[in-house]
């Protein structure tokens, strides 16, 4: 399970792994989360919404600070938080891990999720990260915010993304929000010509 990364192949060993869920729950309780204080578990309850954070990042989900600290700890404590090693200081979760906080925190505190992910889209909009600011507020469900991102940006931040991931991220929308909102019609339009369909 603690090998298991991004590959199409691991997405099944995972899928395997992950159907004996309440042993997994079990362990990951018991031996990831369990030994933690309390707000060391808050913080990765609420970071779990994202799948990468830095500590920044961390501190405006949790509105405390240290955050860095503490992931820089938890990844030297266990291989469940992994630091990516990029220029940012960016955390990722092991998927196994991601799935048993976010499953919690939907138990516990799920009028949070919201909020949190307005904050993670607020935050990457505020460093032009278009993409990921508009999936954030999309999975809130915040529509009006999302489009709001689209216009800001523009087709030029649109043009410069992956083609496969624009597109992704716009497959969130409702129907009514593909056609009725120009931004989002223009960052279809802008995916398509990408695509090579004109």
């Amino acid at each position: 399970a603690m090998s298991v990364r991004d590959s199409p192949q691991d997405g099944a060993a995972l899928a395997r792994i992950a159907g004996d869920q309440p042993i997994i729950t079990d362990y990951l309780w018991d031996e990831v989360l369990g030994r933690q204080p309390a707000q060391a578990r808050l913080l990765m309850l609420r970071t779990s919404v994202t799948e990468q954070m830095t500590g920044d990042l961390a501190d405006a989900l949790t509105g405390e600070p240290g955050g860095a600290r503490t992931l820089e700890r938890l990844s030297r404590e266990n291989s469940f938080v992994e630091a990516l090693g990029d220029d940012h200081g960016s955390y990722r979760y092991h998927p196994l891990l991601r799935d048993v906080l976010m499953a919690q925190l939907r138990r516990e505190r799920p009028r949070e999720i919201p909020v949190l992910l307005g904050r993670v889209a607020r935050w990457h909009a505020d460093r032009g990260q278009t993409l990921a600011a508009v999936r954030a507020a999309a999975e809130a469900g915040d529509w009006d915010y999302a489009g709001q991102v689209l216009a800001e940006a523009g087709i030029a931040a649109l043009l410069a993304a992956d083609p496969a991931a624009v597109d992704k991220v716009l497959a969130l929308f409702p129907p009514d929000r593909r056609a009725g909102d120009p931004a989002v019609a223009m960052a279809l339009a802008a995916a398509a010509l990408c695509n090579g369909d004109p």
